[in-house]
């Protein structure tokens, strides 16, 4: 079975029934038109952390009004001015202290918990983080999508300013990445398992039944070189591509 990730489709803000997840980054470096995947979901939630960045773009632009429906976490984060701003503003408060899990795993857990229960209907998630600063925030990204990556759930996507990623669980898959990409830097990279066996095609060095381990074979800065890529793997695999937004 094929699974397509429309990433031209992304960037232009044309899913449907998507929930937005921000996570605790300077929007200001966001090249993707922020305020337009915010407006378009349909269902904002706020690491407890991101709605302080969240609520200064909200100071500085008066036109727009930026209330995220849920803040989840472990409230270490925001700062006592914005929660409040936002309690009053009737946003949701979802406290999780667990320690154990970051605050984006305790944001995908609580939608998709809405989700299974039929009290939130959406078919992609998409977060917006930062990959720059610290590398271990980065690896708890990598994380959250490996505990979530299954065929029955919802599909995640993070944005970062100049970057596109989701984890590709084994099986089939069919990556729409748009003309105005075309030659953009990607890589694939095993997460979790050695991949026995991946097969590529739309790439500059496309990969043939081959195996795919640290230690042995990954893909790192190759270069987009169709509209469409098609990437079969038999084992969790991460796809990240650079954007020209």
């Amino acid at each position: 079975m094929a699974f397509v990730w429309d990433i031209e489709k992304l960037l232009a803000v044309d899913y449907d029934e998507f929930c937005l997840i921000v996570l605790n980054c300077d929007l200001r470096e966001m090249k993707i038109q922020f305020g337009r995947l915010w407006s378009r979901a349909v269902c904002r939630v706020c690491a407890d952390g991101a709605a302080n960045h969240v609520y200064n773009i909200q100071e500085r632009n008066t036109l727009t009004k930026y209330v995220p429906d849920i803040i989840c976490g472990d409230m270490d984060s925001i700062s006592s001015e914005v929660l409040t701003y936002y309690k009053l503003k009737g946003c949701e408060i979802v406290t999780n202290s667990c320690q154990d899990t970051t605050d984006f795993t305790k944001c995908v857990s609580e939608l998709l918990w809405r989700h299974t229960t039929n009290q939130l209907r959406f078919d992609k998630i998409v977060t917006v983080c930062s990959t720059g600063g610290r590398l271990d925030h980065m690896m708890g990204v990598i994380q959250t999508l490996f505990l979530f990556s299954s065929d029955s759930l919802p599909s995640i996507t993070v944005v970062a300013p100049e970057s596109v990623t989701c984890l590709l669980h084994p099986g089939k898959h069919r990556i729409n990445v748009g003309s105005d990409m075309l030659g953009t830097y990607c890589g694939l990279i095993p997460v979790g398992h050695p991949c026995n066996s991946v097969t590529t095609s739309g790439l500059k060095w496309n990969l043939d039944n081959q195996g795919m381990a640290f230690g042995q074979l990954i893909s790192t800065s190759n270069c987009v070189t169709d509209d469409v890529i098609c990437v079969e793997t038999d084992q969790p695999l991460l796809w990240t591509m650079t954007t020209e937004q």
